[in-house]
């Protein structure tokens, strides 16, 4: 018996090798696949771009006093188009938009999830719930007119789908999210 779980371990331990072999193997042709497909005339945005330019000179950097590849790139980099920087700004704002949508998300989807466990949805309904349906309703409001003025940034940046979504997910809003907040805003914000 011991005889056979040795022999399964070192079975194991080659198809380890073996498969390791191989995917390192695979990292390098996919490295070399990109550098071949790579196309020279895509330009990297810094937040260098995002603020105007870099602050000091790119002569008085220690990368361009060692005569770097990376400090030779920046200076022949052309200055931005009035489109690039359109799409920066509007990438900027709706960064801040989805933080702040985040939190009011959130105690949106409190709010509803204490209406309905309060049985406000019953009839006839406590006390209580009058105010809070009028603090959901306006909560949800509120969280539409924010989505409402992403989808604008986002129109007149000229953003495309998926870097508005990737900055969606960067702040945490992942899809689930997103569904919930924009159905409750919908559902209590209905007529108003």
């Amino acid at each position: 018996m011991k005889g056979c779980w040795a022999i399964a371990v070192l079975a194991l331990g080659v198809v380890a090798q073996t498969e390791a072999q191989s995917l390192g193997e695979l990292a390098k042709q996919e490295k070399k696949r990109r550098q071949a497909v790579s196309d020279p005339k895509t330009r990297t945005i810094t937040e260098d771009d995002l603020r105007g330019g870099p602050k000091a000179s790119p002569a008085a950097s220690p990368e361009a006093r060692s005569g770097s590849a990376a400090a030779k790139a920046r200076t022949d980099q052309e200055p931005l188009t009035e489109t690039d920087r359109r799409r920066l700004e509007a990438l900027a704002n709706i960064a801040a938009r989805f933080e702040r949508l985040v939190d009011d998300g959130n105690s949106l989807i409190y709010t509803a999830r204490l209406y309905n466990q309060t049985n406000c949805t019953s009839q006839p309904q406590p006390a209580e719930c009058t105010a809070m349906q009028q603090s959901l309703d306006s909560l949800a409001c509120s969280v539409g007119r924010s989505l409402d003025d992403v989808e604008e940034i986002a129109r007149t940046g000229f953003l495309p789908p998926g870097l508005v979504r990737e900055a969606r997910e960067a702040t945490g809003l992942d899809g689930q999210l997103w569904d919930t907040i924009q159905g409750l805003s919908r559902s209590h914000c209905a007529g108003r």
